[in-house]
């Protein structure tokens, strides 16, 4: 009886990680960057720890920008990541308005497309500003935060994973 009720455990927990996966994404804020736009120590840090708290869960691929701290940011977050992910940047963008326009355009198509089901998206507050406003969503917006989205019934809804302590 108590094998039963432990392998049902394990079913329900399978299942659980499972539909993560299936059904949300993770919107980042790049980490922490010095006067240059390079990632800082604690920068660095902070972007080592979202991707351990990764670990374990279905990631497809990351989506970055094409600014070197976004960058910076994806590839720490790739580096303790198992197994490796590719890094693409989908977007090119020439001023913050446009980035900000089209990467909220962008994140709506992949969320409520279904297809940015597994994947890191690794952006600017601008952008997660204006997705957050577009959405409604009402969560404050730090360097190296990551927040899970994910549809339900035609609704989304957004949960933060990390936020600076």
């Amino acid at each position: 009886m108590l094998a039963t009720v432990a392998l049902r455990c394990l079913i329900a927990l399978s299942l659980a990680m499972n539909s993560w996966a299936q059904d949300s994404m993770i919107l980042v804020r790049h980490c922490d960057f010095d006067n240059f736009g390079n990632l800082t120590m604690s920068g660095i840090a902070a972007a080592r720890e979202i991707g351990k708290a990764m670990n374990g869960r279905k990631i497809n691929s990351i989506v970055s920008s094409p600014v070197t701290r976004t960058q910076q940011t994806a590839e720490e977050i790739r580096g303790v990541l198992e197994p490796k992910v590719a890094i693409k940047n989908e977007i090119k963008l020439s001023s913050v308005e446009d980035q900000a326009k089209n990467w909220v355009q962008y994140l709506r198509l992949q969320a409520y497309g279904g297809q940015g089901s597994g994947k890191v998206f690794v952006t600017h507050h601008e952008v997660i500003s204006a997705f957050f406003e577009a959405e409604k969503i009402d969560l404050p917006i730090d360097f190296g935060a990551a927040y899970e989205l994910i549809v339900t019934n035609g609704k989304l809804t957004a949960k933060a994973l990390r936020q600076e302590k």
